[in-house]
């Protein structure tokens, strides 16, 4: 996998860099969290300060493109991010980074009105 950073803009209001990037890869897409891991190590940063926003594949090539805040500060990321990216990227502590599998229909019982 690799990573390109396309442009990378310093935010004066919130601190953070926003940048856009485009991921190259061999095999299968790689996750959001593959796609973190990775930047943080280029960048030099703590993993819980890169936050990926988003990842889109190109139809057709082995290419994505994305959205990624980089904070300073443990305090901005809990500040400015949504919980529920948080708790996708495992940062908060809530979450371990997978995403909970919902037991739907099954083990529950359905009870019919009269």
């Amino acid at each position: 996998m690799e990573i390109k950073i396309i442009s990378e803009t310093e935010n004066k209001v919130i601190p953070r860099k926003e940048l856009n990037i485009e991921v190259d890869y061999e095999q299968a897409p790689p996750k959001r969290i593959e796609v973190r891991d990775a930047l943080a190590e280029q960048l030099k940063k703590e993993k819980n300060l890169v936050i990926v926003k988003k990842l889109a594949n190109v139809f057709g090539q082995r290419k994505m493109f994305g959205n990624v805040n980089v904070y300073e500060k443990d305090e901005d990321v809990k500040k400015y991010e949504p919980k529920h990216i948080l708790k996708r990227l495992g940062v908060s502590g809530e979450g371990n980074g997978e995403k909970e599998e919902s037991q739907g229909k099954e083990g529950e019982e359905k009870t019919k009105k009269d």
